[in-house]
């Protein structure tokens, strides 16, 4: 049942990632969510599942509907989220992601709803813990094992603070001069 508002939730996620069409596509695209066949067969449906494959797009809230919807379909609104997120999100620094993969960057910020926690030259791990904060429900617990500049650099600031004034920090384990991963040259707190 969820599978042709999947697809549609793909289409307007590729948007972000290059797939340019006319928004009476998108339209056309949502209009046909009860005949899953004449919807596949849009050329922008179809460049959509391509990219979704790449990309491997994942929509929280079709994924895990019961963390976000009662048993009727209704919003659960303020008790909506996961007890827990918890994470190794990838350390790919600012500068090589402007350089390496620019349009990923742009469209982590674009699909964030806390767009302002990302500004300037951001590691992308900073939109990992963003979104886990969206994510996790009132009194429910994120714990990310990332790089250290999350404690110290002006890029992670707002977030830092989104942290510490809109949620209860537990605690803070630090690795020290000690890398944790052979492959990452980087430290890292939890």
């Amino acid at each position: 049942l969820k599978a042709p508002f999947w697809t549609v939730a793909d289409l307007w996620t590729s948007a972000h990632f290059g797939n340019t069409y006319p928004p009476a596509a998108y339209e056309e695209a949502r209009d046909l969510l009860h005949q899953p066949e004449a919807l596949h067969e849009l050329p922008a449906v179809q460049r959509a599942q391509e990219i979704a494959r790449e990309r491997r797009f994942l929509h929280w809230e079709l994924a895990f509907p019961e963390v976000f919807y009662d048993e009727n379909g209704q919003p659960l609104r303020e008790r909506a989220g996961f007890d827990a997120v918890i994470g190794n999100p990838p350390y790919l620094n600012a500068w090589a992601m402007t350089e390496q993969a620019p349009e990923t960057r742009d469209a982590i910020r674009q699909l964030l709803k806390k767009r302002d926690l990302l500004e300037g030259h951001w590691d992308l791990f900073i939109g990992f813990v963003a979104q886990a904060l969206d994510l996790v429900k009132p009194r429910g617990y994120q714990s990310f094992i990332v790089p250290n500049p999350l404690l110290g650099e002006k890029y992670a600031e707002r977030l830092r603070w989104e942290m510490l004034t809109r949620h209860q920090l537990q605690s803070i384990l630090s690795f020290g001069e000690h890398n944790v991963f052979d492959e990452v040259s980087r430290q890292c707190i939890i």
